[in-house]
């Protein structure tokens, strides 16, 4: 073997072990949940396409956050924006500043998270969207 051969075999090694190693770390909680979790004022609400609107109960969040792992990111959504989806409202204060995440179920495995006019799409979502369709029977 010369010393080329050497060096693509190395440079090789070296790029899936980067690869493993990316794959295996531990996910990070996302910004926008340690926000909520952390702000003072919290108010949830969901509404749905009859214009029926309820308030939810603080833990609401909690519950939907230990769910949430189990979604997929599918990139932003670039979907109908007319058409009426059943909506999750969170409201929060940071910093004295009101601040609005909303997310929209748009079918019974996906749904699409609304920050600041930056929507993504999550799919995998069955056990989020039945917790929260269930909570829009029950109150």
């Amino acid at each position: 073997m010369n010393k080329k051969q050497i060096y693509i075999i190395l440079g090789t090694i070296v790029f899936f072990v980067i690869i493993i190693m990316l794959i295996l770390l531990p996910k990070k909680k996302n910004n926008w949940q340690k926000e909520i979790l952390s702000a003072d004022n919290i108010q949830v609400s969901m509404e749905d396409c009859n214009d029926r609107k309820v308030d939810l109960p603080k833990e609401t969040v909690e519950v939907l956050f230990t769910k949430w792992g189990d979604l997929v990111d599918n990139g932003p959504w670039t979907s109908e924006e007319k058409k009426c989806y059943e909506t999750l409202t969170i409201t929060y204060e940071k910093e004295s500043v009101i601040q609005s995440i909303k997310i929209l179920l748009t079918s019974d495995s996906s749904l699409v998270l609304n920050i600041n006019n930056t929507k993504r799409y999550y799919v995998n979502s069955m056990d989020v969207n039945a917790y929260l369709r269930n909570l829009l029977k029950i109150y």
